[in-house]
């Protein structure tokens, strides 16, 4: 109870924000769209992440589903769903579906310069891991030069720049349903994903390992909204800063991120 407390002071300074905003002639949204609109509309990609997926009762779960359920709470309305294809055009699907946020591992290194977006404070880092045939080890990028190198979707624009990096060819993958089988007939020599997906892989595959890419920085997941709208993202932020400060943030990546 007094966690949404003072998240209801935070978010009652960012409408008094807006109202002194608006006052000198200068537009903002977020917030005020929003309690109009009676609820909170989040983008999620269907990629079947831990961060954000759909049960098979059809309900949404994972860790960013618990961010946004707190950010609805915070702002006092509901929270809907709206369910999208990763990497089909985010600015035109928020538009088209008029969400206010959009998640799904969203990364700082993708979006944070990006004139279509707004982005928030970090919530989490990952490191993206190659699996490769068991025995495999590179010391830099440069081994995979003129290899091929597969792309998990969650880290496909990231990735897509690391191959190109390494003088790569990369190789697309909607899902790892297969990969295994080419990293051990060779046609692959690694598969670029977050490591709940590596450990996934390996630990029904003895024949493949897995290792952090030497001299990546980690990404930074972030929770992005339409440009201005400060106000929203300054609720955002503050949920993020509380749940990180009480635990919860940590206890849903132990619940949902093996």
């Amino acid at each position: 109870m007094k966690r949404f407390l003072r998240l209801f002071a935070v978010v009652s300074l960012a409408l008094i924000t807006l109202l002194s905003g608006c006052s000198r002639g200068v537009k903002t949204t977020g917030v005020s769209d929003i309690a109009k609109a009676g609820a909170l509309t989040v983008l999620v990609p269907f990629d079947g992440s831990p961060y954000a997926y759909q049960e098979t009762d059809g309900k949404w779960a994972g860790v960013e589903i618990e961010l946004m359920d707190n950010i609805g709470k915070a702002l006092e309305v509901p929270v809907t769903y709206v369910g999208a294809e990763k990497g089909a055009g985010l600015p035109e699907q928020m538009e088209t579906f008029s969400a206010n946020l959009a998640i799904g591992r969203i990364t700082m290194s993708n979006y944070g310069n990006s004139s279509d977006f707004s982005t928030s404070r970090a919530y989490n880092t990952a490191r993206i891991y190659a699996v490769t045939p068991r025995g495999v080890y590179f010391p830099t990028l440069s081994i995979f030069a003129g290899k091929k190198v597969g792309l998990s979707p969650a880290v496909s624009d990231r990735g897509e720049f690391l191959a190109g990096s390494g003088g790569a060819t990369a190789v697309y993958y909607k899902n790892h349903e297969g990969v295994a089988d080419a990293l051990i007939n060779a046609d692959l020599t690694a598969y670029f994903c977050y490591r709940d997906e590596a450990n996934l892989l390996t630990s029904v595959n003895y024949d493949l390992q897995s290792q952090d890419l030497y001299g990546v920085d980690a990404e930074q997941f972030v929770v992005v909204s339409r440009p201005a709208q400060a106000d929203l993202l300054n609720t955002a932020n503050a949920v993020i800063n509380q749940m990180i400060e009480d635990g919860s943030l940590k206890a849903a990546l132990d619940k949902y991120v093996p």
